[in-house]
């Protein structure tokens, strides 16, 4: 048997909610048997705690052992336990409520019976005598600790052939150096990724900030994809992507019909100050389109502001892809406009070779070998020199790789719940 001793919770002395749900969070995964050591009565804001715990297991995935919670509450001049086992089925009907809206139900996470808890009296007892005063260990008390020692045994030995019988397995753990190895992983994942998710007062609270953001994802999507009157064409609402498409398409025209390099830098300018302008246009309706959504006083103005920050990013991301698009298309056309002079160059360079000779002799295979390595060479060395000024370095590729990949992420995030873990 090993027992865990933890850091007091919601006490005075705690370092805040997050490390109280840190711990709280690292008894329940790492025990088969949670007492919770509580003075006074069962308190909402305990409950508000293992509702935190509970949502952050299911999303950290740290459900390996299914631990019996047991509440001991010392201190208890009326130890009559009806009232407190009403109590604990209230708290046991919210968290149930809590688990369905995780898509879980609460004892595939955790085990708690209407009946589990246990009533202390005080361990001291004192009075004055001649004016002094006397304390003691009371008797009681001993009798009672004495008589939960015998039902924690009961709790594990019942426990322990549940698992056995519904499994036919042995122990989650063969030796203490393999749950000290989960025990170490669990608190790490605690510590990396507990901060994003235990910072949470309630599942009310997260739940609002769920909402507030499908809130923000319909609008960032109405105004990518078309809602809002943000654009009309015919009547119907187009979105920043039909726009910029739009845009995209109209300048493509432009350098197809006159492909010069004087052509080619001034519509390349014009073409990122137009998208520019088109982006901005959308993020200022995309925020006004959010705040009309967001006018619910449920919503918090931290929470909102936070969330109107963040909705301008996907707007960025489909303007650097536009962005992208016509560079691809600026090249295609750069490429065909430098083949085109590179084939003009040549037969000029042919045409005034046999200009000088009167046109009566032509090139031999070695001049004309010669001839072009001594041009080709002048042109790799231009080209070289523009690309290097062109060139990425390490550092820079790898932090737009690395902003890709976050938000692709969190795109699917969206989609396939979350994915914190892997972002």
């Amino acid at each position: 048997i090993l027992v865990l001793d933890s850091e007091g919770l919601l006490s005075l002395g705690s370092e805040g909610a997050t490390f109280d749900g840190q711990i709280a969070l690292m008894c329940m995964t790492c025990s088969h048997l949670v007492l919770v050591n509580h003075k006074g009565e069962l308190s909402r804001q305990l409950q508000d705690l293992l509702e935190v715990s509970l949502f952050a297991m299911k999303h950290l995935r740290l459900g390996r052992i299914q631990p019996r919670m047991v509440f001991v509450l010392r201190d208890q001049h009326d130890r009559s336990r009806s009232v407190h086992e009403d109590m604990l089925k209230q708290m046991r009907n919210h968290l149930e409520d809590a688990a369905r809206t995780l898509g879980t139900p609460l004892h595939d996470l955790i085990l708690l019976d209407a009946t589990a808890v246990f009533l202390l009296p005080s361990a001291v007892t004192s009075e004055l005598r001649q004016g002094q005063e006397v304390c003691w260990t009371s008797e009681l008390f001993a009798r009672e600790v004495l008589q939960l020692r015998g039902d924690i045994f009961k709790w594990l030995n019942a426990d322990a052939e549940r698992r056995r019988s519904a499994a036919g397995e042995p122990s989650e753990f063969e030796s203490l150096v393999s749950w000290y190895d989960f025990a170490s992983a669990s608190w790490d994942t605690l510590v990396q990724f507990g901060e994003q998710l235990l910072h949470y007062r309630t599942l009310h609270e997260i739940e609002l900030q769920r909402e507030l953001a499908d809130v923000a994802k319909s609008a960032v999507r109405d105004a990518l994809d078309g809602a809002g009157e943000i654009g009309t064409v015919d009547g119907t609402a187009l979105g920043f992507h039909a726009r910029a498409r739009q845009t995209v398409d109209g300048f493509v025209s432009r350098i197809h019909a006159n492909p010069t390099r004087l052509e080619l830098e001034t519509t390349d300018l014009e073409f990122g100050r137009a998208l520019a302008c088109l982006r901005d246009e959308c993020v200022a309706r995309l925020e006004e389109l959010f705040c009309e959504r967001a006018a619910d006083p449920r919503f918090g103005a931290s929470a909102k502001e936070q969330a109107r920050q963040q909705i301008r990013t996907p707007i960025e991301w489909a303007f650097e892809n536009h962005l992208y698009t016509w560079k691809l298309h600026l090249k295609k056309a750069s490429d065909e406009r430098a083949m085109h002079e590179l084939w003009v160059h040549f037969t000029g360079v042919l045409n005034r070779h046999l200009a000088g000779s009167g046109h009566r002799s032509c090139l031999s295979k070695d001049e004309s070998h010669r001839l072009f390595e001594t041009e080709w060479g002048a042109y790799e060395a231009s080209f070289l020199t523009s690309l290097r000024s062109l060139t990425k370095d390490w550092q820079t590729l790898a932090h737009e790789v690395t902003l890709l990949f976050n938000h692709a992420v969190l795109k699917l995030q969206h989609e396939a719940g979350a994915l914190a873990l892997l972002k």
